[in-house]
């Protein structure tokens, strides 16, 4: 079994990160914890992060 074909995607991603208060940033990171902590950095200080979603190659959902 591969793990290759379905990890492709962590080379980097899209992810939205959604903030309580209706703000949301668009970071391209390799995974999940680095979009968290670059949205961190540009988000207005102390700004909480809801959740992150990635956004799938190709702009779909």
């Amino acid at each position: 079994m591969t793990a290759r074909s379905s990890r492709r995607s962590t080379k980097g991603g899209t992810f939205r990160v959604h903030f309580i208060g209706g703000l949301v940033e668009t970071v391209t990171a390799a995974t999940a914890g680095a979009a968290r902590k670059v949205a961190a950095k540009a988000a207005p200080k102390g700004s909480v992060i809801s959740k992150v979603k990635r956004d799938r190659a190709g702009g779909a959902s």
